[in-house]
């Protein structure tokens, strides 16, 4: 049997911060590239292993990585937050329901037509508090 005779690369490192900085070392010199997970809880460094732009950390083995899915709700949430004060404003100002859903500000929140009606709703629900006196503006 013959030995294997392959290049190979050894570090003697003498504590975890030698360790690190060897693997970054490696890492660095065989094209090996990190980003940064722009879920701002999150913020891990994640590996880049393909050329189509993952901006969040992947989580192996699901199909969707958990910090994607968390963006995406809460940029859900601030749409509908946005809308819901936009409503709100609106009627005090004396629009119609249809006037304020057909407007520029509306439409420049984006929210899909699920999304939009759930806010609809909540939105007449503070309405509602409100002229009862239940919520504070």
């Amino acid at each position: 049997m013959r030995p294997d005779l392959s290049p190979y690369l050894r570090f003697d490192v003498h504590n975890v911060v030698e360790a690190i900085a060897a693997t970054r070392w490696v890492d660095r010199h065989s094209g090996v590239k990190y980003e940064k997970c722009d879920y701002r809880p999150c913020g891990k460094l994640f590996q880049v292993t393909s050329k189509h732009g993952r901006k969040f950390c992947p989580i192996p083995s699901k199909t969707e990585s958990f910090c994607a899915n968390a963006h995406k709700k809460s940029e859900a949430r601030r749409k509908q937050d946005d809308f819901v004060a936009l409503f709100l404003e609106g009627r005090r100002n004396g629009l119609s329901e249809k006037r304020i859903r057909s407007s520029r500000a509306a439409k420049a929140i984006g929210l899909a037509p699920k999304a939009l009606e759930a806010a609809v709703k909540r939105a007449k629900e503070q309405a509602k508090q409100q002229t009862r006196g239940l919520l504070r503006v």
